[in-house]
């Protein structure tokens, strides 16, 4: 008996043991567990309270349409970095059109991410008609940007626009560009695949002026000329003309001259004049094969020199037949560079082209220099000091309709006509559309999508399903 009772006291003991040491690791189980709720909450305070922080210090947006159509490009952000000082802009539409006015201040947002101090307002047309009519007003919502006194008008909520009237509003005066004609050069206007409508169109929209000189009919190159193009002429110069464009260079102008394999057209002069050989032969590039194109005549340009006009253009540039244009020993003060040259497996072809053309004895190996700028500090008669800038290439075509929206073609282009007009901060920053593929409906069309939506499907599934439960109902009462 006294076993029973010792063995039963002993049970108890361990059992009493046992709930106890159940009880504390049931415990310490509970405050590990509340231990670990409370740092967790402390956790996600901190990650808050810091993300809090950083997007205090600096505003953060992200922009995940296809297009990326509410992010400014990178052309418009170099171009806004230009502009100094405070940027008014100054819309006039009218109160009731909200949709234009609420577009308008979208777009003015996206552009003061960069920079802070750009003032909009609003006129409303029907309460200013006479200042309408002053400022010559063609359309609701048509903005004025207004950078000291010079103005700008902007048509357009296109980001491409309102950036090109921003790059027009950095032109300080009028940019005359001057085109050559009277001796079969390619029309600034001229919508044939060999002329030049589709540059003269996008310099237009970038501030420039256009003109056509016929040096005969002229008796010389316009005053205001900022610079003069000679665009593949065909026909001969008359020695008097070339004089006029000498005097023009010799009074400080700048020049772009574009000539084509074999054309001499009377020019000698004016080559000799700057110092410079145009060879003639046509350039051989077999490696345009690579780009898909099957005629060694075409140069392929994708490594250019350490020079200003191509600082940050990575671009592939495409020149159909093109010919080798070198500079003599300097004159006249002239600085000479070589600005394009071919490829290193390119060649000067001086024979026939026609069949299997392969580097021969006389042909002239590469790279092939291909384009030459001059430069030269000239004094003008207001005694101000400036830099005289001229470049000869051999090619014409590749600035033509049939080939300036090929490669970086463009902005190749658009950098030299800016940087022999002098405007070197704008040299990098060629405006460059993206497609937009915002849909934009009227407000009928969209009360319309919404009533299909919400009112027209919902209904026509509320109807299916009744008649599914119809059938049903009668199949089973049969």
């Amino acid at each position: 008996m006294r076993i029973r009772l010792q063995f039963f006291h002993n049970a108890r003991l361990v059992s009493a043991q046992y709930s106890l040491a159940y009880v504390a690791q049931s415990m310490y189980s509970l405050v590990i567990r509340r231990l670990s709720s409370v740092a967790i909450v402390l956790v996600v305070i901190f990650i808050a309270a810091g993300m809090y922080w950083l997007v205090s210090q600096k505003n953060q947006q992200f922009d995940w349409t296809q297009t990326q159509r509410n992010t400014l490009s990178q052309n418009s952000i170099a171009v806004l970095a230009e502009v100094e000082g405070t940027l008014s802009v100054t819309a006039y539409a009218r109160e009731t059109n909200t949709v234009v006015r609420k577009a308008i201040i979208q777009l003015i947002e996206r552009y003061r991410r960069y920079k802070s101090d750009i003032d909009l307002s609003f006129v409303d047309p029907d309460a200013e008609p006479q200042l309408i009519r002053d400022l010559h007003i063609d359309i609701d919502g048509e903005m004025v940007l207004a950078l000291g006194k010079t103005k700008e008008h902007v048509k357009s909520l296109r980001e491409q626009v309102f950036s090109s009237g921003l790059q027009r509003l950095l032109r300080q005066g009028d940019r005359w560009l001057v085109f050559i004609t009277g001796h079969g050069e390619r029309k600034s206007g001229g919508k044939a695949n060999h002329d030049l409508a589709v540059l003269a169109g996008e310099l237009k929209t970038q501030g420039f002026n256009i003109a056509n000189a016929n040096l005969s009919a002229t008796a010389g190159v316009p005053n205001n000329a900022a610079m003069v193009i000679i665009a593949s002429s065909q026909v001969n110069w008359l020695p008097g003309e070339i004089d006029h464009i000498i005097k023009y260079i010799d009074g400080g102008g700048n020049l772009l001259w574009l000539t084509e394999p074999g054309e001499e057209v009377g020019l000698t002069k004016l080559a000799e004049h700057l110092a410079i050989n145009i060879d003639g032969a046509t350039v051989v590039d077999p490696l345009a094969r690579l780009v898909g194109i099957d005629n060694p005549t075409f140069s392929i340009v994708a490594n250019y020199p350490d020079h200003p006009l191509w600082k940050k253009f990575e671009a592939t540039t495409l020149f159909p037949q093109i010919t080798a244009v070198t500079a003599n020993a300097e004159s006249k003060g002239w600085q000479h560079d070589i600005v394009l040259s071919s490829g290193d497996h390119s060649w000067l072809e001086r024979g026939d082209l026609s069949g299997n053309v392969r580097l021969g004895n006389d042909d002239v190996p590469g790279p092939v220099s291909i384009a030459v700028a001059l430069q030269r500090q000239v004094i003008k008669e207001t005694a101000a000091e400036k830099q005289q800038r001229i470049v000869i290439i051999g090619d014409g075509d590749f600035i033509s309709n049939q080939y300036i929206g090929n490669a970086g073609n463009l902005g190749l282009s658009l950098r030299l006509i800016n940087w022999l007009s002098a405007d070197d901060k704008l040299i990098a920053i060629p405006t460059v559309e993206r497609g937009d593929r915002e849909l934009t409906l009227s407000l009928f069309r969209s009360q319309l999508i919404a009533i299909g939506f919400l009112i027209v499907v919902p209904a026509g599934l509320l109807f299916a399903g009744m008649g599914i439960w119809w059938r049903r109902r009668a199949s089973q009462a049969n």
